[in-house]
């Protein structure tokens, strides 16, 4: 069953065999998560965590993000509760999935609000300086997280013979906040991103690539390239999990995009990043008179109010929490930059 789930679903896994085994328990569980009935988080019984006893090429542990002793951290645990009914994929990251609304959560703070922008979001410790948000979850647990709650990967940008850009289901990205006035905000990830020395904003969607493995021929390791930073690129990478579907340089001199600043609240601020798949009735084309009849409900367009209504709803759910969230922790998280 896991070797079918990874050879099917995760387009740029070559076997079975090549899945490091902290990666495979995950996605083994994953498969196991019925999608009628979602489980509460419950941060006493991990879901993938497989003890360094077993696995002796396993680096020490580091600390669970409610072990962390940083001030920042401690701010976005504070700021928002487990969502309800979903499903918390491992203690050593603040990730969630929802199957029956097929959605992913994942926590996180405002990194970069000035700027130029290689990613819209990294995991926390790796590329900050050049992204937007940083979350609390290796990008590895991400794209199991989105194959859990039916997304396809594609594949990552090709350079050669000729540029083909990334390719895969697009993945819709909303951010919610709270600001120091304890006021609800909501946005999509392509408001906080503007065409460099501009003020327009991105206008194309999120594909989710599905990144690559490679193996250390010294060790015989896997590793997941975006686990370096990687995870949402809006400037193109071969290692990134999500990718614009453009061609967009990564080169210093040439970045396409930078942070709009207005619309990002202050560095250290939390965040939760809320990743939808677009799902196909969403993408299909409105159907015509003479086949009305028989158009699904979700592609007629009477239904989209209500649809819009619904994910009001569920991402005001999913918001901080009614108290004042904490206040911003980076050193500089009361200035402009």
């Amino acid at each position: 069953m896991l070797a079918n789930l990874i050879q099917l679903r995760h387009g740029n896994q070559k076997s079975a065999a090549r899945v490091p085994r902290s990666l495979a328990c995950l996605l083994l569980t994953l498969a196991s998560i019925g999608s009628a009935t979602a489980q509460p988080a419950d941060t006493s019984k991990p879901i993938a965590d497989l003890p360094a006893s077993e696995d002796p090429d396993r680096p020490q542990r580091p600390p669970t993000p409610e072990e962390s002793e940083s001030p920042t951290i401690k701010g976005v645990i504070a700021a928002f509760d487990a969502p309800k009914g979903a499903t918390r994929l491992s203690p050593d990251a603040r990730l969630w999935i929802d199957k029956p609304n097929r959605r992913v959560i994942v926590d996180g703070y405002v990194a970069v609000r000035e700027g130029l922008l290689e990613m819209f979001a990294c995991p926390a410790g790796t590329k900050e300086h050049e992204s937007a948000v940083a979350v609390l979850a290796r990008s590895q647990y991400v794209h199991a997280a989105l194959l859990a709650v039916g997304a396809t990967p594609g594949r990552p940008v090709q350079f050669q013979p000729k540029f083909s850009p990334p390719t895969g289901d697009r993945i819709a990205i909303w951010v919610l906040w709270r600001d120091k006035e304890g006021k609800r905000h909501r946005a999509k990830a392509q408001e906080w991103i503007c065409k460099t020395g501009t003020k327009e904003q991105l206008n194309t969607d999120f594909v989710f690539a599905g990144s690559q493995w490679w193996t250390d021929p010294r060790s015989g390791r896997d590793f997941y390239s975006a686990d370096d930073g990687d995870l949402v690129c809006v400037s193109n990478f071969a290692s990134a999990t999500l990718d614009v579907p453009i061609e967009s340089s990564k080169d210093a001199e040439y970045l396409e995009f930078s942070a709009c600043t207005e619309n990002i609240p202050p560095r250290g601020t939390p965040i939760r990043m809320v990743m939808i798949p677009v799902s196909p009735a969403l993408n299909a084309k409105p159907a015509d008179k003479d086949n009305a009849a028989d158009a699904k409900p979700a592609d007629k367009p009477a239904d989209k109010p209500a649809a819009d209504a619904k994910l009001d709803a569920d991402l005001d759910s999913l918001g901080p929490k009614d108290s004042p969230a904490t206040q911003p922790t980076t050193p500089d998280a009361g200035s402009d930059s």
